[in-house]
């Protein structure tokens, strides 16, 4: 899934703490040619995210820190991270309010996409057609 002129291959930095559903993911991008590394907490996906990735998958629902406190401290954090783009991932179908207050947040924190897990293989090429 290189891009023309790209001489690096696509790094996704996965933020998921289901070991299933992370190593699906992973198995999924690593054959659209994709590095992938994973972690399971907020804290962890912090201490390693730097400007080699292209882009972050994030569930919500996270060991300590929330997903989107994570996506807030990543926004705040400045240099060339902070504009990294950013998905989210939920298993979670949210009520009518919870969607208005999500969709605020997104808006707020420039979210690049929202999806629902088991992700599609088209939602997987709306990420990546994105490089």
């Amino acid at each position: 899934m290189f891009s023309a002129g790209r001489s690096k291959p696509f790094k996704v930095l996965m933020i998921e703490d289901t070991k299933v559903v992370a190593k699906a993911l992973k198995f999924l991008l690593e054959n659209r040619d994709c590095v992938v590394e994973i972690v399971d907490s907020g804290e962890k996906a912090l201490a390693i995210l730097d400007d080699s990735f292209n882009c972050v998958l994030i569930d919500l629902e996270l060991p300590g820190i929330s997903g989107m406190e994570t996506i807030e401290r990543i926004r705040d954090s400045g240099g060339a991270k902070c504009d990294i783009r950013i998905y989210i991932l939920t298993a979670h179908e949210a009520s009518k309010t919870d969607e208005n207050n999500l969709n605020e947040k997104i808006k707020k924190l420039n979210i690049s996409g929202f999806f629902t897990k088991p992700l599609a293989s088209e939602d997987l090429n709306k990420i990546l057609r994105h490089q």
